[in-house]
């Protein structure tokens, strides 16, 4: 599972004697370089494999030789699964003033400036602390192994103790989230037929959220943060297999969700829109009736002027009939009898006002009475 078997092999914890120079001849002596302790005062833990001391008084940044603990302060890259765990444990470790002895290999220090060693507190290696803890990976970095082996023993013990990135139970490991995810689809129910709108939607969002989730495993899987890198190549490669499969049958099923959701979108729409055009027509059949009703109203009401104004006229005429009617029995009445004497004329006198019937009657203009509907008349005297 882990390098230590290949890293022995072919760099031996008595690798430190490549370090050695050895001259012969004159002068001959052999310098062992790289190897002298030097003792140091911790100023603050920088995370779970950096340090800051003072040496001599003078601060120095100390990278922990043959670790890598998950990262939390490198702004290019996401806190990763037990950083804070890791931070939080060199701390309580290695507090402020705390003296420690540091322990060098071949490159003293890294390409950013950093002095690199193992760290002690007394016959304590804090290196090979951090990975029995399980909170670091066991690297070799250059030609720098001399503490490789205690260090891949110690994260061994913690394989064996399913301690720290080995324990199953942590939340943040990608094979836990890997489990939590596939136990989180299999309880995932599909919804029944004639689901509504509602749970369709509830669900593809359900679906989703797993979708999201997936990739997001997948995608570390692929990164060599400590949480993948204590892996075996063939349990990276199985991790990887099992991610991709559960990731393909949740995109199926997201797309299957999304697909209902959108046919049971279209109907509600397709209905909304019948309900809304029966509602159209339903409206405009009651204005339509309205007019209906209004326009009988009014002819009702034209008819029913036209019946009073019929009425009236009547009344008028016959109003006028019998005036006249009246009329004409008093003229009968008072007409004085014609004189023999004097020859007067047969003609109505104008200073009696009697009427002259003499002579053609449709040249005649004194005062009329119609008979009733108008159509016939016989003068009377006017009054």
């Amino acid at each position: 599972m882990l390098r230590a078997a290949f890293q022995s092999s072919i760099r031996p914890a008595v690798v430190v004697a490549v370090s050695a120079v050895i001259a012969t001849g004159a002068g001959a002596a052999m310098v062992i370089a790289n190897t002298r302790p030097e003792t140091a005062t911790v100023q603050r833990v920088v995370d779970g494999d950096t340090i800051d001391v003072l040496i001599g008084g003078k601060p120095f940044r100390v990278r922990l030789l043959n670790v890598d603990a998950p990262e939390t302060v490198d702004p290019a890259r996401d806190v990763e699964c037990l950083g804070p765990e890791a931070s939080a444990w060199m701390k309580e470790r290695l507090p402020s003033g705390t003296t420690v002895r540091l322990e060098r290999d071949v490159e003293t220090t890294d390409r950013y400036g950093r002095e690199l060693a193992a760290v002690f507190i007394g016959d304590s290696m804090i290196n090979a602390e951090l990975a029995r803890a399980g909170l670091a990976e066991a690297v070799v970095v250059g030609d720098n192994d001399r503490f490789y082996p205690p260090v891949a023993q110690a994260l061994e013990e913690a394989r064996i103790a399913q301690r720290g990135l080995f324990d199953t139970t942590t939340d943040c490991a990608p094979l836990t989230q890997i489990k939590d995810i596939e136990a989180a689809a299999s309880a995932l129910s599909e919804p029944a037929d004639g689901a509504t709108l509602a749970a369709l939607s509830g669900y593809s969002a359900a679906v989703g959220l797993l979708v999201s989730r997936a990739a997001d495993v997948d995608y570390r899987t692929h990164l060599n943060d400590p949480s993948v890198a204590i892996l075996s190549a063939i349990d990276r490669s199985r991790m990887r297999d099992r991610i991709r499969d559960l990731r393909a049958d949740l995109e199926a099923r997201a797309d299957e969700a999304r697909s209902a959701v959108k046919v049971e979108s279209e109907r509600l729409a397709e209905e909304a829109r019948r309900a809304a055009e029966e509602a159209r027509l339903a409206e405009e059949a009651r204005k339509a009736e309205e007019a209906r009703l209004a326009e009988e109203a009014r002819l009702a009401e034209e008819a029913r002027k036209a019946e009073e104004a019929r009425r009236a006229a009547e009344q008028r005429q016959d109003a006028e009939r019998r005036a006249s009617e009246r009329g004409s029995s008093s003229q009968g009445a008072a007409k004085p009898k014609a004189s023999s004497g004097s020859g007067s004329s047969s003609k109505g006198s104008p200073d009696t006002g009697s009427p002259d019937y003499s002579g053609d009657m449709k040249n005649y203009t004194g005062c009329r009475a119609y008979a009733p509907g108008g159509k016939t008349w016989h003068p009377i005297p006017c009054p």
